[in-house]
């Protein structure tokens, strides 16, 4: 299966149902792909937000397809594309402590778990960052006028479905407050893992705290 297929459900718009004015499309489909290219480096490159160009593998992984239009609200049928049939080679290296990228994941699904993360409010997860709490916050331009909800589902994989309400913004919006800008610090401690592939680390200080890390190429030469 190259691809999955999922139903943006959304609720509250002006327009007839089973329609949508091509203004609000494009804000949708804009939030949607920087939320989800936000999740994706982050889980690929271990920050969210970064300059340079984002390399073809994963912008194969954005190319989102709508499928139509129904109604129920008014329903954008979407198909996402998977990692095994669009970055094989992303699948191959998991890192060590990260959840493992499974063959038939979509950024969807990786989007879906940071949004339950967020909303769930837990600190632990590698699925959010600020940046990607900043990207799920901009729906809320969405939602003060033009409609009152959006909900992501998808038939084949109902443990993937989210919504995004006020409701949820206002616990994303909590989280995020508590949540540290980067900041450039210096940190002594033993290495107590390393991987190569991924660039990720993991440091345990003299307290025996251990502290995760990933090694970015333009500052630190990686060999």
């Amino acid at each position: 299966m190259d691809n999955v297929e999922y139903k943006i459900r959304l609720q509250g718009l002006s327009t007839p149902e089973g329609t949508i004015s091509l203004e609000t499309l494009v804000t949708v489909s804009r939030m949607l792909l920087e939320a989800s290219r936000r999740t994706l480096r982050l889980i690929v490159d271990g920050v969210s937000v970064k300059r340079g160009k984002v390399p073809d593998s994963l912008r194969r992984l954005l190319d989102f397809n709508i499928t139509g239009i129904s109604k129920g609200s008014t329903v954008l049928q979407i198909e996402a594309p998977t990692f095994e049939a669009s970055a094989p080679d992303l699948i191959q290296q998991p890192g060590f402590w990260d959840d493992p990228i499974e063959p038939k994941d979509t950024v969807v699904s990786l989007l879906s778990k940071s949004v339950h993360d967020a909303t769930s409010g837990n600190m632990e997860s590698d699925y959010y960052d600020r940046g990607v709490l900043e990207s799920l916050m901009s729906f809320r331009r969405l939602l003060k006028g033009r409609i009152s909800n959006v909900e992501i589902k998808c038939q084949s994989r109902p443990a993937e479905e989210f919504r995004i309400t006020d409701k949820e913004l206002e616990k994303i919006k909590m989280l995020e407050a508590d949540t540290p800008a980067p900041r450039a610090t210096i940190v002594a401690g033993i290495f107590n893992r390393i991987e190569h592939d991924s660039r990720h680390f993991e440091l345990v200080l003299e307290s025996g705290q251990k502290v995760r890390g990933f090694a970015e190429s333009s500052h630190v030469d990686v060999e």
